[in-house]
């Protein structure tokens, strides 16, 4: 079965519950290229004590091979509105009007026309982050 991710990423889980993440995270990060849902489903894996209550462990594994630094506009895209953003669930929300979008800046569910996140250019050189449009 090696077009089917979910029998090598539960081997990574397994890995990953007994401490071995040297092997766990090269896995993790081929079975989230191929299927990047299976990404969301690692921490409620905490919740049903599959994997340990360690935030520093998720963490590793959910970012793992995402060396990816977004940058959006602070503006709701609904109606301009400057707001606090929310961000779980791999999800941003907006706190004028609860629209949601995903790491990409795509609206998910928001109301009738909402556009996507203004989105700028983000570049990480010698610890230097420089945005840009």
């Amino acid at each position: 079965y090696p077009e089917n991710p979910e029998l090598p990423y539960w081997s990574a889980v397994t890995l990953a519950g007994i401490g071995d993440l040297d092997k766990a995270l090269p896995i993790f990060e081929d079975v989230f290229q191929r299927e990047p849902n299976l990404r969301t489903l690692t921490p409620r894996l905490v919740n049903s004590g599959i994997l340990p209550d360690n935030k520093a462990l998720i963490n590793a594994i959910i970012n793992v091979g995402q060396n990816i630094i977004r940058a959006f506009n602070s503006s709701c895209p609904h109606s301009g509105c400057r707001t606090s953003w929310g961000y779980s669930n791999n999800n941003f929300r907006c706190g004028c009007h609860g629209a949601t979008f995903n790491n990409q800046g795509s609206v998910l569910s928001a109301p009738g026309g909402t556009g996507d996140l203004i989105s700028f250019t983000a570049v990480l050189e010698d610890d230097v982050l420089t945005v840009s449009k």
